[in-house]
């Protein structure tokens, strides 16, 4: 850029300050001082329009200096649902955009609860520079680092490096420097200064701790070791896990799963304006610590995604214990107030977000989230896939193989239907047919009475086979060996079973249900009712078409491997943030200079 730098100065904050102490106030002084050392630079000022008033004064105050600088009003505060007084983030990123400076100053003391909300502004070749001015005690090592960041406004900007501060830097070098002062600047640093690249920062809080393989679990292990292995080009990628009330980096848990990308000792996260930060796991147990942590990274222009696999325990609270509705209600809202994106894993889960947010409005000052959807990879081989096999593997994979078995696999909780296909299977076996009812998966809750059922049953360990806490080994070649699947879940979010039955080429027999259909579309046969009746009828029928090879084939169906899959929720979160997150090819597929492809 030639010619004179473009240079913002927020009086906002220091309005409060002026009232009280007039003319012999600090931001005055900075500001005859910033004017006088900026001269040939184009300088304006932004006030709020509450006090309108003070645009008279300010002009007094600072004239000679600011005969030829321009002030602007800017819009009331909004209430923040804190409590506090805000700054509408969007409005105010809007009006700093449409002004486009090259060095952005905010000069006053900002009360706790006035965040000043900042967005990262580095894309339009700004540097962002914040004074958070409580006494003059402060102004050695504040000033130091804005005379770095005007330096970097000049090379960012292509304008020459400005001297603005260091007139200043003089004039205040005697005065103490507090440690406070120091901690905050040090915290303003880490918020306006970011490394080369962006940090994309994945919380694995819960995978972190234990792994309950579960399909949640399973979704979560496969996006971090697919954005481990391939990251995007502009951005670093870290694993982050919530713990003594902050975020820290989760590099022990990276190095485990056998990506050793950097050798920090699990430290506090540092977050950067125009750093992302995306939830891969349900993590509602610990909404009440992190919310206050969402605020401020939403306020100093961290941009927040969070997966949401379906919204059934508010729809369904009965399907759950009675503490888990009002937990997940309460984690919906959070990240209903503080989300900059909610991408769910099903076109269904979004239209079910998207009508909850209409009948519930959110409420923020900024317009969103976002909801988008993104379809789920299932090439098991690069989901860190848990292996080994009982001693008993061959004999059970044998007797699945010999017989017509009909395999359901998902965790055993009420909405998944085992007990109507339980039901459903002893009327068959009263009528004479020889079938065999998989069960792999988990025991679950509110099923006590079922797995004593189950446990007890005549025909457990013969017609009826409970495989619990399989590994993904074992699974993929219970899934060869089968028959049919059967999907008998009465409310889900994707329906990952249907997709690794196609990889299989094994049928489906799925419910009616609108994901399942957007998952399997044609390539499934489809029952409804809730009876065990309605559930044998549609299996008698099925084992019609197959006898004569008139079923639906899932052979055809369509389905995303990890890779795929993550960056259709890379581009879901591109078309947020405009940021590029295109992803580099992973070592392996890598051509090195010498080498031919």
């Amino acid at each position: 850029m030639n010619g004179p730098m473009r240079i913002l100065i927020d009086l906002q904050a220091a309005q409060t300050e002026f009232l009280q102490s007039g003319p012999n106030s600090t931001a005055v002084v900075l500001a005859k001082r910033l004017l006088q050392q900026a001269v040939g630079h184009e300088c304006r000022f932004i006030l709020d329009e509450r006090n309108s008033r003070d645009v008279h004064a300010w002009k007094d105050l600072l004239a000679p200096d600011a005969n030829d600088c321009e002030f602007r009003l800017f819009c009331t505060p909004e209430q923040d649902p804190s409590g506090g007084r805000t700054v509408s983030r969007g409005v105010y990123t809007d009006f700093i955009e449409s002004n486009r400076p090259d060095l952005l100053i905010s000069l006053g003391h900002a009360d706790k609860n006035n965040h000043q909300i900042l967005k990262p502004l580095d894309q339009y070749a700004l540097s962002c520079a914040t004074l958070s001015l409580g006494s003059e005690e402060d102004l050695p090592a504040i000033l130091s680092w804005l005379n770095d960041a005007t330096a970097g406004a000049g090379k960012s900007g292509g304008a020459p490096a400005i001297d603005l501060m260091q007139c200043l830097a003089d004039e205040f070098r005697r005065l103490p420097t507090s440690d406070e002062a120091i901690r905050n600047v040090a915290k303003a640093m880490a918020y306006n200064r970011r490394p080369e690249k962006r940090q994309l920062l994945l919380d694995v809080s819960v995978l972190a701790i234990a792994d309950a393989k579960s399909g949640i679990q399973r979704v979560g292990r496969s996006i971090f070791n697919e954005l481990l292995s391939s990251p995007p080009v502009n951005h670093t990628v870290r694993a982050i896990r919530f713990s003594d009330g902050y975020y820290h980096y989760a590099d022990a848990f990276t190095a485990k799963a056998g990506h050793v990308l950097h050798t920090g000792s699990d430290e506090p996260v540092d977050f950067y304006q125009g750093d992302i930060y995306l939830s891969l796991d349900l993590n509602m147990h610990i909404v009440p610590e992190v919310e206050a942590i969402y605020r401020d990274m939403g306020n100093k222009g961290v941009e927040l995604f969070f997966i949401v696999y379906d919204v059934l325990p508010i729809q369904h609270p009965e399907w759950w214990p009675a503490e888990i509705s009002p937990m997940y209600r309460a984690w919906l809202e959070s990240l209903a107030r503080h989300a900059s994106g909610l991408c769910c894993i099903s076109a269904a889960v979004a239209q079910d977000v998207s009508t909850w947010m209409e009948q519930h409005p959110p409420q923020r000052v900024r317009p969103g989230p976002g909801v988008y959807s993104f379809h789920l990879g299932a090439d098991v081989q690069n989901s860190l896939p848990t292996m080994g096999l009982p001693d008993s593997a061959e004999e059970t994979l044998d007797a699945i193989q010999n017989s017509h078995s009909f395999l359901m696999v998902s965790t055993i909780e009420p909405r998944k239907g085992h007990r109507q296909t339980l039901d459903a299977f002893e009327l068959l076996w009263n009528q004479g047919l020889d079938l065999k009812l998989v069960i792999a998966g988990r025991r679950g809750w509110l099923v006590d009475s079922l797995l004593q059922r189950i446990n007890e049953h005549p025909e457990n360990g013969k017609r009826l086979l409970w495989l619990e806490g399989i590994s993904d080994e074992y699974l993929e070649k219970i899934y060869a060996a089968s028959t049919c699947l059967i999907a008998a879940s009465e409310g889900e979010g994707f329906g990952l079973p249907l997709i690794e039955a196609a990889q299989h080429r094994l049928p489906i027999l799925a419910r009616s249900l609108p994901v399942f259909k957007e998952v399997a579309g044609e390539h499934a046969h489809y029952f409804e009712g809730l009876s065990p009746q309605a559930l044998a009828h549609a299996i008698q029928e099925w084992l019609a078409l197959y006898l004569n090879n008139r079923h639906p084939q899932s052979t055809h169906l369509p389905w995303l491997n990890w890779k795929q899959s993550t960056q259709q929720l890379l581009d879901a979160i591109e078309h947020s943030t405009g940021q590029i997150l295109s992803q580099e090819p992973p070592q392996s597929e890598m051509v090195h200079e010498g080498q031919t492809s």
